[in-house]
């Protein structure tokens, strides 16, 4: 049999090296390596050594080796790790020092081994390198069958120091399935706080089996546990249990009406309000509740009832009646219960509405979302009901219809001509509501966009804050409104103006066509303040070509600032373009000193592709402005080589500033020509 098996071997070796000869360049040599050693194991499958020493070669290849070569690896792993417990030990001890993906194809190669890896992964349990631990457990949850001597293993690693060692635990005592609840309920009362948390959690999966007294009682008590993971683990898994419809919901009914801890009383309706439906027997309970005398059973009673049951309509009478409670909590919670209702009660509208007068703050915003969900429903009379609450005579009622009204686009629109006076309202909540409403309508309200850039002016900075927010949302939506923002340029209010210039630059991109409009504006500050935004888009826009004609004709306008802005702004924009440097050289000659700067500093930033403004930007050596002429040598030194030849002329003037400017610019170009020219001139 050898004897065949070997010769099965050579033949096999030898197609292998005959494939890499023929196709050299073409395959990596590492899969042929790996084939090789697979046909190996099938030689000396008894040679534990030998199967040992392949087994550290795949095991490199695991890291090293392409994906297809990977793949052979791990079959090969499968192959040698069979009935040989030492080399599934090396394998299993290999999880502490591969790198990630490696330990997933370590993870495959345990896995397909199935039960011949299960003594190895029990003792690495105990491993004291934590990825050893955690790939373990996780490996010998997805072995098939599952391995229910590996249970008691798995809940020791359920109080693991390392956290990730511990899920590990817990994905595999779940996935493993075979795991008797009562052992888990016993572990409930452990005095490990991540044990009690992972094994609440664990039933909260197994929920199926552990709906009876003796699940829920234990579950019950961890709800006061000291640890606040354990709490909400227990919590959680409380609400799987309700929510499952197997007959936990009287159990816990009953336990709602015998127990004599507040506390308990109010999370068992919690849980019961979060399990749906499924515990609708509960809803007589919860408007007994509702009517009592305890605020905070009453608010979680009035949050459960929507939930338990959202199509009864005593239920939203009980939740009406509560509107009107003492306790701010408990209004708050049934007026956001209504919005849930689905009913059709026409009192339910109108008495939100009102709650917009509550002196409690989360009472009204609790009504005011409410109304928002139920409005589409009854438009006609969500319209006129809002509209009426904005000339209320309390700021509170106003600011709330505002608000509403916002969000509600089916109405948005028309609602916008009677929002807009209340810009000017005294209240400033009521003057940050409208201005928020406006920002959440988006488009309805483009109309609106003059008054809310005027928000920007407001005496309190909540208002301006929220107009600032506003204004740019609807920038990006509406040229209109980019076109209202450049009309504000022509404000004297430098503050104002600079808060304009930095919207218009954060809408970016999309304001450039609306704004290269505004570039012949008549007026000069409007023209001025668009051309340094645009500037300033150009820095971070890669094409911008649609602003450069405007910007550039802008070179020659009557108003020496409408120039320098213009001037700076090509610079920014910093295009090797011919038509923008031909536009800027002639602005060397400009009447006015700061025209000159600029457009010279431009030049400069242009760099190498302005070198045709060389030779006037050595003319500027001499201008009268010390200004210009420390901008005109700079820029020169920016152009670099293109620029020495008018600059060697330069060193010939007569005058002393123009030859030592022309020095320093050459040697700031540093090139050979530079360098000879500085040393022969400072030779004379």
């Amino acid at each position: 049999m050898k004897k065949y098996l070997f010769q099965a071997l050579l033949l096999l070796l030898t197609i292998v090296l005959f494939s890499s000869c023929a196709t050299l360049g073409k395959r990596s040599v590492s899969r042929d390596q790996v084939v090789r050693q697979a046909a190996l194991l099938e030689l000396e499958k008894e040679n534990e050594s030998t199967k040992s020493e392949i087994a550290a070669e795949l095991l490199v290849n695991l890291e090293t080796a392409e994906f297809s070569d990977k793949e052979y690896a791990v079959e090969a792993l499968v192959k040698a790790a069979k009935n040989s417990p030492e080399v599934m030990k090396q394998i299993c001890n290999s999880f502490s020092g591969k790198e990630p993906s490696a330990r997933g194809y370590l993870e495959e190669v345990v896995i397909k081994s199935g039960y011949d890896a299960v003594p190895a992964l029990l003792e690495s349990f105990k491993n004291q390198n934590k990825n050893i631990r955690l790939h373990s457990a996780y490996a010998i949850g997805r072995i098939k069958p599952p391995v229910k001597e590996a249970i008691p293993g798995l809940i020791d690693l359920l109080k693991d120091e390392d956290s990730g060692v511990s899920s590990a635990a817990r994905d595999a005592l779940i996935a493993n399935g075979e795991v008797d609840t009562a052992v888990l309920l016993k572990r409930l009362a452990d005095e490990n706080p991540s044990v009690r948390r992972n094994i609440a959690f664990i039933l909260g999966r197994c929920f199926v089996a552990v709906s009876g007294e003796e699940a829920i009682g234990p579950l019950l008590t961890l709800l006061s546990d000291e640890n606040l993971l354990v709490r909400s683990a227990a919590n959680d898994t409380l609400v799987k249990i309700a929510a499952s419809g197997r007959g936990a919901t009287p159990i816990l009914l009953k336990h709602l009406k015998e127990s004599g801890s507040h506390f308990l009383q109010v999370a068992l309706v919690n849980i019961l309000g979060s399990a749906g439906q499924s515990s609708m027997e509960a809803v007589p309970l919860m408007q007994e509740y509702l009517t009592g005398a305890d605020s905070e059973l009453k608010a979680a009673s009035a949050e459960a009832l929507s939930r338990l049951s959202s199509e009864d309509p005593s239920v939203a009478a009980a939740l009406l009646k509560a509107l009107s409670d003492i306790d701010g909590e408990v209004r708050s919670k049934a007026a956001a219960s209504l919005g849930r209702m689905k009913v059709s009660l026409p009192e339910i509208l109108s008495a939100l509405v009102k709650m917009f007068e509550d002196e409690y703050v989360y009472a009204r915003v609790s009504a005011q979302d409410s109304v928002v969900k139920i409005a589409p429903y009854t438009q006609a009379q969500a319209s006129a009901l809002l509209l009426s609450c904005l000339t209320n005579s309390m700021a509170r009622v106003r600011s709330h219809a505002a608000l509403a009204l916002g969000n509600l686009n089916n109405i948005a629109k028309d609602s916008v001509p009677a929002l807009l006076p209340l810009l000017a309202d005294k209240d400033k909540d009521v003057r940050r509501a409208v201005i928020e409403a406006f920002g959440v309508m988006g488009l309805f309200a483009k109309e609106a966009a003059p008054a809310v850039i005027n928000g920007l002016k407001d005496s309190e900075k909540t208002v301006r804050i929220e107009a600032e927010k506003t204004i740019e949302r609807l920038g990006f939506l509406s040229k209109e409104t980019v076109a209202s923002l450049a009309d504000a340029l022509k404000d004297r209010d430098t503050e104002f103006t600079g808060t304009i210039k930095k919207i218009l630059f954060r809408i970016g991109p999309v304001a450039i066509s609306a704004l290269v409009k505004k570039l012949n504006d008549e007026d000069a500050a409007v023209r001025q303040g668009v051309a340094s935004v645009l500037g300033r888009i150009g820095r971070t826009v890669p094409n911008i070509r649609e602003a450069l004609e405007g910007l550039t004709a802008l070179l020659n306008d009557k108003n020496a600032a409408v120039r320098v802005s213009a001037a700076v702004s090509l610079g920014e924009i910093g295009m090797n373009n011919k038509e923008i440097i031909t536009g800027l050289i002639d602005a060397l000659r400009d009447s006015e000193a700061e025209v000159r700067f600029s457009a010279a500093a431009a030049l400069g930033k242009i760099g190498a592709f302005a070198k045709d403004a060389a030779p006037y930007l050595v003319g500027l050596l001499k201008d009268e402005s010390n200004k210009v002429r420390n901008a005109a040598r700079d820029s020169l030194a920016s152009i670099g080589s293109d620029a020495v030849d008018p600059l060697l002329e330069a060193l010939k003037n007569q005058d002393e500033k123009v030859r030592l400017a022309a020095v320093q610019a050459l040697e700031k170009i540093g090139s050979q020509k530079a360098r000879e020219a500085v040393k022969s001139y400072r030779s004379r």
